[in-house]
């Protein structure tokens, strides 16, 4: 199992975005770990949007909400199997 989780600011992202934003990152992290486009593979894979407040995020040692809109951060953590990567595609 592959678990993609992304975390960005309170309403960032809307429906569609995160749509095409799983789909996409399930692709990208699919295609290497796998070896091929693979659609039976897909059920091995989940993404879980997590939303944060803006004053429970910082870039720069500035909170977001204090920062006005010049700044803008959103992190993908990708956890997946030990021997799901060879070193190979790792690199």
């Amino acid at each position: 199992m592959t678990i993609i989780t992304a975390n960005a600011p309170k309403g960032r992202l809307g429906l569609e975005q995160r749509r095409e934003l799983a789909e996409t990152l399930t692709d990208a992290v699919l295609v290497p770990e796998v070896g091929q486009p693979a659609p039976a593979a897909r059920a091995g894979f989940q993404v879980h949007f997590v939303e944060r407040e803006q004053d429970m995020m910082a870039i720069g040692g500035r909170l977001l909400s204090g920062a006005g809109h010049e700044l803008d951060v959103m992190v993908i953590d990708i956890a997946v199997m030990d021997a799901a990567w060879q070193p190979d595609v790792r690199a």
